[in-house]
């Protein structure tokens, strides 16, 4: 006998998948977990906190029995046996709630449950991961769920684990001396700490957005000025405290102005998106700070001295190749060779960042002129 597992979506609609295991496989518990996922189990015995829950359920599953419980939980239980509290259950109860509240990760969970597992009365917690491949469309698949069998638990609670609204793994959690309520107050705690582990994961996630966008230029993806101000001004005290000496380019586009006229602004954003790539790349592998400075102009902050930097740059600058957009009425790009324009200065203690930036710009005007006398 094969036991079918279900989940059922908002709407309405349904994908199942069989679980492995012979007739006595072990009785399920899973928590609701969402709004958007349930799962079903077929069992005898059925416990929910929903009216519209238990009448689906009997729907589903006419041969269960069913009872309603104002909890926040959904348990499929064997039996009501084993209810009396244990000594040990108070004290074990008091270091997972301060174990879990330092939790960060869904996956530690499992770990904290194992800690205390003496004195919760569980014989261990497992994460479920779901398989990278599923046999056909509509079967899930958690590889291993099908080892546990009543020889092995009394209970076995399932807790979805979910990222980016997508179910990724079970939590398991074995049952050998716990009571229902002490299961009960477990499964609590663990919902608990999921949510907030989820809604801290949200958090972090879109702060780390807003960051980039606050930090980063929606053009090129590098830097903006504000980071600049802040992160490369910080850089490059930083450097001139611990080695005395920092090094500043500035990189300036030639002709920005002619590849607008001729070529389109379509084009001209090109050669900024390619040049700031490339500037990216240079500076990644040297362990340099780069910024878009302001319109055609750029900037690189590191330790290093290496003058050769200013070929290698310019190198692959000449390696861009430009498409033209279609139904564009400006000239074809495809022949044009960009370039650019690039001033160093080896900054010592005696010189500020202002200061720097200032010199590093006329030297890289002085080599404009050069190339053009």
């Amino acid at each position: 006998m094969k036991h079918r597992l279900t989940i059922l979506l908002e709407n309405h609609n349904s994908i199942s998948g069989d679980l492995p295991g012979g007739a006595d496989a072990a009785p399920f518990i899973f928590h609701k977990g969402c709004e958007e996922a349930l799962f079903s189990l077929a069992f005898d015995t059925c416990l929910t906190d929903s009216p519209e829950m238990a009448s689906l359920i009997r729907r589903r599953c006419p041969k269960a029995q069913v009872r309603v419980l104002e909890d926040e939980s959904l348990f499929f239980v064997p039996s009501m046996e084993n209810t009396m509290p244990r000594p040990s259950f108070d004290s074990g109860l008091v270091h997972l709630i301060d174990a879990l509240s330092k939790v960060t990760r869904a996956e530690e969970i499992s770990q904290v449950l194992n800690r205390f597992s003496g004195e919760l009365g569980i014989r261990g917690a497992r994460l479920f991961l779901r398989s990278p491949e599923e046999k056909d469309a509509g079967t899930v698949l958690f590889p291993g769920l099908e080892g546990y069998s009543r020889k092995e638990a009394l209970l076995l609670l399932l807790y979805p684990v979910q990222k980016d609204g997508i179910l990724t793994a079970l939590l398991g959690l074995t049952a050998c001396e716990a009571s229902f309520e002490e299961l009960a107050l477990i499964l609590h705690l663990v919902s608990h700490e999921m949510e907030r582990i989820r809604k801290t994961e949200l958090l972090t996630a879109k702060n780390a957005e807003l960051t980039r966008l606050y930090t980063h230029d929606s053009l090129t993806k590098l830097h903006n000025r504000f980071a600049l101000e802040k992160g490369g001004r910080a850089l490059f005290e930083e450097h001139l405290r611990q080695n005395g000496v920092v090094s500043l380019w500035f990189v300036d586009v030639d002709h920005l102005k002619y590849i607008n006229d001729t070529f389109g602004h379509v084009v001209g954003d090109q050669v900024l998106q390619k040049t700031a790539d490339v500037i990216h790349a240079v500076g990644k592998s040297h362990d340099l700070f780069t910024a878009r400075f302001g319109g055609d102009e750029f900037i690189l902050i590191g330790a290093g001295d290496d003058e050769n930097l200013r070929f290698l740059l310019q190198e692959r600058i000449s390696k861009i190749r430009l498409v033209r957009p279609a139904h564009s009425d400006f000239a074809d790009p495809a022949g044009y060779v960009p370039s650019i324009s690039i001033g160093r200065i080896e900054a010592r203690n005696h010189i500020s960042f202002e200061e720097c930036i200032a010199a590093a710009d006329q030297r890289m005007y002085e080599r404009k002129r050069e190339l053009r006398a």
